[in-house]
């Protein structure tokens, strides 16, 4: 379970009086929250950064180990040559996207992305670790604040 599933589990638990949890939509708080694109930009770039110089999944793993031929031609161009990044030209990188409902967010490529990315590139490449979620904790949970107490004021 991630950091952020934790998070919703919790939400879930809240136990507030009368019908609040049924009119004050936390879920739809956080999709709010996500979809901000300044946090849209700061996720992307998590994980960009999570494939590129850490080169690991969402879950902390490496993605697998380049052929011997492909790392030559990496260390060639001065590109990380042991695990995959999923970055040659940076189109991959480029295109990426954040999507958020209620109760998910993901990062995944965009509609521009190279035809192969939405294929056959491993899917755990795309989205944040616990650290980086761990990192925007305190601003998603201010989020869920905001959406608690816009819930007070307003109704």
């Amino acid at each position: 379970m991630t950091k952020l599933d934790g998070l919703v589990l919790a939400l879930q638990e809240v136990s507030l009086p009368g019908d609040l949890p049924g009119e004050c939509d936390l879920g739809q708080g956080l999709k709010r929250f996500f979809s901000k694109e300044e946090i849209k930009a700061v996720m992307i770039k998590m994980n960009q950064s999570q494939l590129y110089d850490q080169q690991e999944s969402r879950y902390g793993t490496r993605l697998g180990i380049y052929a011997e031929k492909t790392a030559k031609h990496k260390r060639r161009v001065g590109l990380p040559d042991k695990y995959y990044t999923y970055y040659e030209t940076g189109a991959t990188h480029e295109s990426l996207d954040v999507l958020a409902e209620d109760d998910w967010v993901m990062v995944t490529p965009g509609e521009d992305a190279p035809e192969y990315a939405n294929f056959a590139l491993d899917t755990n490449a795309w989205g944040l670790n616990d650290d980086n979620f761990e990192e925007l904790m305190p601003e998603i949970k201010g989020a869920v604040v905001e959406q608690i107490r816009d819930f007070l004021r307003n109704g």
